[in-house]
This record gives structure tokens, C-alpha cells and sequence, in this order.
């Protein structure tokens, strides 16, 4: 039997009238009701997105989205300027530039339920944190019958993984920390066991779109069930989802985006989430992210963090890298265009796993 994926990808080539799309996806999801989902976008064209579900390949339009209450403010909002789609997951949540009068801003759109818990995890980075040299765009306004958060527009640059960057990863690190250290209130706790049902979620979507998980990548889960618990760390305030496109650079220092996700976690989880990133980075032939500029700028964002006279940190933080390298070799493998570094993440997750393993 084909696998969905494989099945849509011939459908989508199809209905664009090429001999193969895949170059062009950009991600893929398994979509709530069955079927998968595909972004679709390439030589800076605005991005599509394409539902394949029980054999037929249907075009989706954001503003079309009626599990988000946003969309139904979306000829008002265009009224007051124009609006550009950021990043959009159907039905789960939306990001839009609005060019309104005065100054632009960033509205985030979320399912029914789901506004309010992102706004209070944005708030806490306020206070403390920011007091302390942690930014993150201000929370402007929220709208909980529009489930609808609006963010300034915080001019700045992507961060690049290279070695001239050496000093926005210490200062990002040094942020980092400064987050880890303050009396933020944040409600959820992210452990070490919710990280891995994460991982296992991705291993189910990947079944459900390709029929079989990346060479390997069993037998790497496995291994890492067996990775001593003995010795977490303290829960900390996290970001949770902190990888390079996370992290603004701007004339006043680094700025956090996306706190959507924000928990308390070990202060490893972060550090290896951004670390692996810029491993992957590396295989994706980034521009400057050579080995010498994964290694410095790595250890430059460590270095701000400041944790290396806790042992304890270095095992977890092995641990975290091995979970990343994992998920991440999963979310590629639903990606056309890299699914062939999934075996090459995966190999990376087993060796953090021995790495931070005591000898037998």
C-alpha cells in the first residue's frame, strides 16, 4: 500500500503540473481528521497549503480557517492594512503581519481555549526576566473572544549560525539565563517524560504519513529508555522551543520569540534544543554553519548560560540533545526535501545517549 505521503506528493506534483513537488514542500503534518497536510512554497513565493485526505487533494486558504475565531475578523483587520500570513497550521493556529496605521504588528490566532494560557505564559517573561536582560516582543493586546494575542513588531535580523556571531550567542545564552533564574509564575511543568511522550507523538504522526519510522530510529528510542533518571535538575522557567529562527537580533541585544510553549523544565532542555539545531543547520549546509561555527557559537551561548560547574547539567543536557535529535529526525522525515538526514539524526541521538550514559 502507498503511503499517504508518498501518495499525496504524486497528487500535489499533479495538480501544479510538475514532475516532482517534493523540492517545494516545505513541511507536513498529519492532519486531525486523517490525511496530511502540505506547506508548500519556494524562491521566496508566499506559501500554499494542500489537504490530501481519501484520495483527493483539496487547496486551503487561511482565511478560511473556522477553528480559529481570528479568521472571522479578517476582511476588518484587511480594511485597517494589509496583512501577510507568517505561519499558519490549520486549525491549530495562525501568524499574520498586520501593516495597520501607526505602527505594525504581529497577531497570533489560536483555537477555542488556547489564547489565554500562551498570553500568561508571555506575561511571565515580563518582570524579572526582562528586568534582567531577557526580551521577548511585548504583549500589546488579547482578545479572548477572538482568541487573539497582538504583539509590537520588534524590528531586527535572523541569527546566523557563524562564528562573527560568537558574541549574540553569549548574549542570548546570558538571557537565557537570566529567564532560568527569575521568580517567573509559570503553571506547567515540562519533565523529562513529557519530552519523550512528545517524541512519541512525532513517531506516530511519522507512521501515519510513511508507513514506517527513519532506519534506526527504534532501536535509538530504545536506548534511550535506558538512560539513568538519577540526578535531574531543578524545574526552571524554559522557553521550550528555543532554536536559532527563535532569535531576533537587534541593536539592543537578542530577542526571544514564540513563547507559546513556556514551562518549567530542566535548565538542560533549552540549551540542547539550540545546540542541536545548530548541528542541523550544519548538515542542511546553512551558510556559515561550518563545523568551526557550530562549535563556537555553541560554546558561546554555554558560556552565557553559565552552568559549567554543574555536573549535573551535562548528563541532562545529553539527554535533552538525544530527545531533540530524535523528534527532529522525525519532523524531517516529513520533509521531502532533508528526509535523508533523518538516519544521520538519529545516529547523533544514540551517540548523546552514549555520551551521557555512566560506563557499565
Amino acid at each position: 500500500m502507498t503511503p499517504p505521503l508518498t501518495a499525496a506528493l504524486g497528487r500535489l506534483s499533479d495538480h501544479l503540473g510538475v514532475e516532482d513537488a517534493s523540492a517545494d514542500v516545505r513541511r507536513v503534518d498529519v492532519a486531525d481528521g486523517g490525511g496530511v497536510v502540505l506547506e508548500v512554497g519556494a524562491d521566496g513565493r508566499p506559501p500554499r497549503w494542500f489537504r490530501d485526505a481519501d484520495g483527493s487533494l483539496v487547496e486551503l486558504h487561511p482565511r478560511d480557517d473556522g477553528r480559529l475565531p481570528l479568521t472571522a475578523d479578517w476582511d476588518t483587520l484587511e480594511e485597517q492594512g494589509p496583512l501577510v500570513c507568517l505561519g499558519w497550521k490549520p486549525g491549530r493556529r495562525i501568524a499574520l503581519f498586520h501593516e495597520r496605521p501607526g505602527a505594525p504588528v504581529v497577531l497570533k490566532g489560536y483555537r477555542r481555549g488556547r489564547s489565554a494560557r500562551a498570553r500568561d505564559a508571555h506575561l511571565a517573561a515580563d518582570g524579572d526576566a526582562r528586568a534582567a536582560g531577557f526580551r521577548t516582543p511585548r504583549l500589546l493586546h488579547h482578545a479572548p473572544d477572538a482568541e487573539l494575542l497582538a504583539f509590537e513588531h520588534v524590528e531586527g535580523r535572523a541569527l546566523r549560525v557563524e562564528s562573527e556571531e560568537v558574541d549574540t550567542f553569549f548574549r542570548a545564552g546570558s538571557a537565557l539565563r537570566a529567564l532560568q533564574d527569575a521568580s517567573v509564575a509559570l503553571e506547567r511543568t515540562h519533565d523529562a517524560r513529557a519530552e519523550t511522550d512528545v517524541v512519541d507523538r512525532w513517531a506516530e504522526r511519522v507512521r501515519r504519513a510513511n508507513g514506517e519510522l527513519p532506519p534506526g530510529w527504534q532501536g535509538a528510542r530504545a536506548a534511550l529508555a535506558a538512560f539513568p533518571s538519577a540526578g535531574q535538575g531543578p524545574a526552571v522557567p524554559a522557553h521550550r522551543d528555543l532554536h536559532d529562527g527563535q532569535i531576533l537580533v537587534t541593536a539592543r541585544g537578542p530577542v526571544f520569540l514564540d513563547l507559546d510553549l513556556a514551562a518549567r523544565c530542566e535548565p538542560g532542555l533549552d540549551a540542547a534544543n539550540l545546540l542541536a539545531h545548530l548541528t542541523l543547520r550544519h548538515l542542511q549546509g546553512a551558510p556559515g554553519a561550518d563545523e568551526d561555527g557550530v562549535v563556537t557559537c555553541g560554546a558561546a551561548f554555554l558560556d552565557g548560560l553559565g552552568r559549567e560547574s554543574d555536573e549535573r547539567f551535562w548528563s541532562r543536557l545529553r539527554f535533552y540533545q538525544a530527545t531533540t535529535f530524535l523528534r527532529l529526525a522525525l519532523v524531517y522525515a516529513l520533509r521531502p526535501r532533508w528526509a535523508r538526514l533523518s538516519p544521520t539524526l538519529t545516529r547523533l541521538a544514540l551517540r548523546c545517549i552514549e555520551d551521557g550514559s555512566p560506563p557499565a
